[in-house]
């Protein structure tokens, strides 16, 4: 499955403020992630993630490639897995366990072409916050205008100056697990 999606990481303020703004009377759920990589963080440097994903009682594991050259895309490949702990799914391509992201999501905006979620995360000893739009084919322009949406509510509220401000972050985050095995890296040292 080809996912396209647009990224921005927010300040504690701006998610306070979103989340206090679009969030309110909105579903929110807790996901986690199972990292797996080797010991030397080969797939990470390779730009693909192996995980195991736990959204309350469903799981699946998931070897996603991330696309360098349109960071807006990347290529999602589902595999069956009975828990979390199923981890000989990995363990045949030489992979271990490397750790947990903790996610609080709450989904401020979806429909048939676009999701817009507001993201809480947590991991080795850090977090971080982010909104997330997800977005079929040819419905750019759809969760470009969600996102300037988010962004008038800043203006608004005085965190940022104009809308372009929040627009030009817009892909200069990293991945969930990008962010995670760099700061896996940095504790290592």
């Amino acid at each position: 499955m080809i996912e396209y999606e647009k990224k921005i990481l927010l300040t504690f303020k701006e998610y306070l403020t979103i989340l206090g703004t679009l969030g309110k009377d909105k579903r929110s759920y807790s996901q986690t992630n199972y990292y797996f990589d080797t010991e030397n963080l080969d797939m990470y440097r390779k730009g693909i993630t192996y995980r195991i994903r736990q959204k309350g009682d469903k799981t699946e594991a998931t070897v996603k490639s991330h696309n360098t050259d349109f960071p807006d895309k990347s290529i999602e490949k589902t595999l069956k897995v009975n828990s979390c702990f199923d981890a000989d799914v990995f363990s045949v391509k030489g992979l271990q366990f490397s750790g947990c992201l903790y996610t609080k999501r709450t989904v401020l905006f979806k429909d048939r072409f676009c999701e817009m979620v507001l993201d809480s995360n947590n991991y080795i000893g850090c977090g971080d916050y982010e909104l997330e739009t997800e977005y079929l084919k040819g419905h750019e322009a759809d969760a470009m205008k969600l996102i300037y949406e988010v962004a008038e509510i800043l203006v608004s509220k005085g965190h940022i100056s104009d809308t372009e401000e929040f627009s030009n972050r817009i892909g200069k985050s990293k991945s969930k697990s990008d962010r995670f095995f760099e700061r896996k890296y940095e504790v290592a040292i």
